[in-house]
């Protein structure tokens, strides 16, 4: 049947649009509070946006440009529906829907996501076609890959300096890790569809390779996890599979996919068993990949798998707690501040936006049946996958390809959380398996609109696409504003304290997506022009007392956020030297702060140093020792009790914390403060075996130097006293003159007797 002219250049012109979208990835705008994130999020949006308001209309018209109803569209139709619910019972439906700037994820990602998938499977008929698209997703990629070769060698850089983990467009290395695994496969794929073309497949081969080189040089555990579980698994089905793959194979074939199943399998044995060794030990990526204090849970390092395992235990706790509704997209931060592990703080962990896992994460998101909508999506694929062998729409080798495509995502992502760089690839390739090729153009029964219903129909969906796209983005234009002027202001110019917090007013006021990333600025920009000099300390109150009333604001709203609370808390402070009947409140968001995450040593350790500025020295030693007993093990927590049990005169504090405390984990700042404490509490004996500690792990600290002086003189040593302070001038001339000033208050107590 001849369509219209119309219809024909309309369908080209969104079938080039849907080939384009891949490219919104390059797409980096430094001037945005988050600029590998927020740019091309917005970009992204747009651009599905745009499309489908067009299509819309074509798929209303004509029952053609529809989606077949295939099992896999069925299954990722009925994972977004309880998504959807899932956001809807939310604790927190606003940031379950929104997101924030900085991840730019929630339920309007997926709704976009889902348009996605829907106007490819509806639009793309031909294997030509899905070949464009795809070739879309690998040029893209490859241009990527390229830009992190450059990076790796100082060139093209976004931050000065070449990095020893490659990140390129994105910003980091643990999300450009995944991409490149995907689109290694895809870049196979693609060399297989064009096996017949000896350039073009010499070309793609070579970019395949490439595709592994960043990955390496991502230095990324799990998606080196991902690659290598997904090519064990591939070469495991191509084995099982040999007469379908290969119909005219011998058994040498099968033995040479034999092999290569067990050096997949046993290479990562082997460079862990040679760790040791110094080809290992002298690259820094084999050396990060093969650490075991990286890897397992040793308390002294960071330890990533120990983190990892830890972190999947608190999202344990909140699947438990909710597992029918879930807690909605993105409010993975409810459960951390309520479940939190204190073994997590020693190892830099206070805050954890996500739990590094997809399948918790799912079971967050949307409880138990949303995981196993989720599953259902990739069994419906698999299955269509296989399906389409039989068919004929694509060869056993394509579908093994495309297969390693499916496990690699699963694989990395056990490890690992899903961003924009892979949900492209990952709903471009669903809608390709899942079209229904083999389905009719038009459905039976399928309705055809009227011309003015299907342009009624696409207004609607431009108005609501302006309403949850454009306006934010302009929030966030706005919010870039608002900083030039903090910027200014931090750059030491005068700038109108009013238009500023206008200009933040007005970014709060436009869209509920960044509001409490844009308070948050608005706080920041508080505290800067309360340091800044110039500024009428009338001015000054003003907008402290409106970034504190912005705050609590911000904890009006449903499922408080204890970071926020600790904010509010630093503005009362702040502002309380102006009025110091904001100290009570200060003191009331710390507690709820507490009361929300009851084992944070962060949140308990604010509190403590309030109750220190105000000389409470008896509550904040309580606070800081039930602290301690959360992990015993936690140097800094020891150090604070051990300090404040030592002004308080609690001798038997401060000796059981000495016995409890390994001597090896104290760090130099721990040794240096509590030698100093000791000093203070005229316990000089005490001190000085601290600060010989801090001399032997630090020989060029002439601090610890100085205080041994001091310490000697305390104790009547005059002799090593002196040698100390020599020692000390020698290694920083400018402690001449703490010499001078101490060896004169000496000589004022002892009645002018030099010691």
């Amino acid at each position: 049947m001849k369509l219209p002219i119309g219809e024909v250049y309309l369908s080209r012109a969104l079938t080039v649009g849907l080939c384009c979208v891949p490219l919104v990835l390059l797409y980096v705008n430094t001037s945005f509070i988050f600029p590998y994130f927020t740019g091309k999020a917005f970009a992204f949006r747009l651009a599905v946006s745009l499309l489908f308001v067009l299509w819309s209309a074509m798929a209303l018209l004509s029952p053609r440009y529809r989606p077949a109803r295939t099992p896999v569209f069925v299954a990722l139709s009925a994972m977004v529906v309880l998504w959807a619910l899932a956001t809807v019972l939310s604790p927190n439906p606003s940031r379950a829907f929104w997101s924030n700037f900085e991840k730019m994820d929630g339920f309007i990602t997926l709704l976009h996501l889902y348009l996605l998938f829907v106007m490819a499977a509806g639009l793309f008929r031909s294997s030509r076609d899905w070949h464009v698209l795809i070739g879309g997703l690998v040029a893209t990629s490859s241009l990527v890959c390229v830009h992190a070769v450059l990076e790796r060698n100082g060139v093209f850089l976004w931050v000065p300096g070449a990095p020893q983990r490659v990140q390129s467009i994105t910003g980091n290395a643990a999300f450009l890790a995944p991409y490149v695994l995907l689109h290694f496969w895809l870049t196979a794929y693609m060399a297989h569809v064009y096996r017949a073309r000896r350039a073009l497949l010499a070309g793609l081969l070579a970019l395949s390779l490439l595709h592994l080189v960043v990955l390496y040089y991502t230095g990324t555990r799990a998606g080196v996890v991902g690659l290598f579980l997904s090519l064990i698994l591939v070469c495991l089905l191509a084995t099982i599979f040999f007469a379908q793959l290969f119909p005219r194979g011998s058994q040498r074939v099968r033995g040479v996919l034999a092999a290569a199943l067990l050096i997949g399998a046993l290479s990562p044995l082997v460079v862990w068993l040679q760790r040791d060794a110094s080809w290992v030990q002298e690259t820094y990526l084999l050396k990060r990949f093969t650490n075991p204090g990286e890897l397992l849970d040793d308390y002294e390092v960071y330890a990533t798998l120990g983190t990892r395992l830890r972190t999947w235990g608190i999202a344990w706790r909140g699947v438990v707690e909710r597992p029918l509704a879930g807690w909605g997209m993105d409010n993975f931060y409810l459960v951390f501040q309520k479940y939190y592990d204190p073994a997590l703080f020693a190892k830099r962990e206070p805050w954890y936006d996500r739990p590094h896992n997809n399948l918790l994460r799912w079971a967050l998101d949307a409880g138990v049946p949303g995981l196993c909508a989720q599953l259902a999506v990739f069994a419906a694929a698999f299955f269509a996958l296989w399906k389409g062998v039989r068919g004929g729409l694509w060869s056993a080798f394509s579908a093994l390809l495309l297969s390693g495509f499916f496990i690699s995502y699963l694989a990395q992502g056990l490890l690992s959380y899903d961003t924009l760089y892979v949900y492209i690839p990952l709903f471009v390739l669903l809608a390709y398996v899942g079209a229904g090729r083999g389905q009719p153009d038009v459905p039976a029964q399928a309705k055809r609109w009227s011309m003015w219903s299907a342009v009624g129909a696409s207004a609607c969906c431009a108005l609501f696409f302006y309403g949850v796209n454009v306006v934010p983005l302009q929030q966030i234009v706005a919010l870039e504003r608002a900083q030039v002027m903090m910027d200014r202001l931090v750059d030491g110019e005068v700038v109108e304290i009013a238009n500023m917090q206008s200009a933040f007013d007005r970014a709060i006021g436009m869209s509920a997506l960044g509001r409490g990333e844009v308070r948050e600025e608005l706080v920041r920009a508080a505290l800067v022009a309360n340091d800044a000099v110039g500024i009428d300390a009338l001015d000054k109150e003003r907008f402290l007392r409106h970034a504190l009333r912005e705050m609590e604001t911000e904890l009006e709203r449903p499922a408080k956020d204890t970071r926020i609370l600790l904010m509010a808390s630093v503005v009362a402070q702040r502002a309380s030297r102006f009025d110091s009947s904001l100290s009570g409140r200060t003191e009331a968001h710390l507690i709820e702060a507490t009361q929300l995450s009851p084992t944070k040593q962060h949140v308990h350790f604010s509190l403590a140093q309030f109750y220190l500025d105000r000389n409470d020295r008896g509550r904040a030693l309580e606070i800081l020792r039930k602290t301690w007993d959360m992990d015993r093990r936690y140097p800094a927590a020891a150090r604070h009790v051990l300090i404040v049990a030592l002004a308080e005169g609690r001798a038997d504090i401060a000796l059981e914390v000495e016995r409890q405390m390994d001597p090896k984990r104290w760090t130099g700042d721990d040794l240096r403060a509590i030698g100093k404490a000791y000093w203070r509490a005229r316990q000089p004996q005490e001190g000085q075996r601290y600060f010989d500690r801090l001399r032997q792990l630090e020989p060029q600290n002439a601090e610890a130097q100085f205080y041994s002086g001091v310490l000697s003189i305390e104790m009547g040593q005059y002799a090593p006293a002196a040698e100390y302070f020599a020692e000390a001038v020698r290694l920083d001339s400018t402690r001449r003159d703490d010499v001078r000033s101490y060896l004169d208050g000496v000589r004022a107590r002892s009645g002018g007797q030099a010691p």
